[in-house]
């Protein structure tokens, strides 16, 4: 089974929805910009960020994958990853570290809509903490077993994602007072930039529709345990196993031997005369 890695499509864009308080940026009802919508910026970045100035700004990144090449109905092996080339982060508060994967709910051209749609989806499927991601490299969001499955339904399809920061995620209006989130390379930057989505995945496997033949039989007995092995052979037909009536026999009897019987003359030799067996009186005269 070979490994895959999925680039993300130039379709991706990130957010920004900023208020007067976080409630309002939260909720999307101060002012919503999608940035770079043409997607021509050769050095675009996408933004997964809680930015406290002069007001509160939460940024939203919307990833597609095209997994349209991987057949559906194939399984996922192992671990499936979300890889990011980050270029900027900011741990300023934190209470809120973590950069949270979830089920995007955007449409096919991201526009500001996309923002509230996805007020509704916030199921958490994978996440990481800024903390331990390192600038200047690619860094690793495993999904968990509920991210597996989105991305395993998605197969023969598109996927899509939606990061979001921690304190945006769980809807959190804890008061904070810095800036946390991070910024990565989106795939306009160009080749060893692009979003990575990486995993294993091989054919469903099946029990054939065939019979098998039954090429031995073996009964085996320990300490009360009574075992039949069977042994399987070609295959006849359609799925099934053949019908082994069960022979049972007495238990071992030694059989008589009966005495051979005596040759019998051939038509051209006359049968042989004996001499007579002579005879004594039983007493002397």
């Amino acid at each position: 089974m070979a490994e895959s890695t999925i680039l993300a499509t130039n379709a991706g864009r990130f957010i920004r929805s900023n208020g007067a308080t976080f409630a309002v940026a939260r909720a999307g009802s101060g002012i919503i910009s999608v940035i770079d919508p043409d997607g021509t910026n050769p050095d675009f970045l996408q933004g997964v960020r809680y930015d406290l100035t002069a007001s509160h700004f939460l940024y939203r990144a919307f990833l597609f994958f095209d997994l349209s090449g991987i057949a559906a109905g194939r399984v996922l092996e192992g671990d499936v990853t979300l890889q990011l080339y980050v270029n900027i982060k900011d741990l300023g508060d934190a209470t809120f570290p973590n950069v949270i994967v979830c089920e995007g709910k955007q449409s096919g051209t991201i526009v500001t809509g996309d923002w509230s749609t996805q007020n509704s989806e916030t199921e958490n499927h994978g996440e990481e903490s800024i903390d331990n991601m390192t600038t200047g490299q690619y860094n690793t969001i495993t999904l968990d077993a509920s991210g597996k499955a989105l991305v395993q339904a998605a197969f023969g399809g598109t996927l899509k994602l939606c990061l979001m920061d921690e304190r945006d995620n769980e809807n959190n209006g804890t008061t904070v007072t810095r800036t946390h989130g991070i910024y990565y390379w989106m795939t306009q930057k160009g080749s060893g930039f692009e979003p990575k989505l990486v995993f294993t995945a091989h054919k469903r496997v099946y029990p054939s529709a065939t019979t098998t033949r039954v090429t031995s039989i073996v009964h085996r007995y320990n300490r009360g345990i009574y075992m039949v092995e069977l042994g399987l052979g070609e295959v006849i037909s359609d799925f099934g196993i053949p019908t082994v009536e069960p022979v049972v026999e007495k238990s071992y009897e030694p059989k008589k031997e009966e005495p051979a019987p005596a040759p019998e003359p051939t038509p051209d030799e006359p049968e042989e005369e004996r001499p007579l067996r002579p005879t004594f009186p039983m007493f002397p005269p």
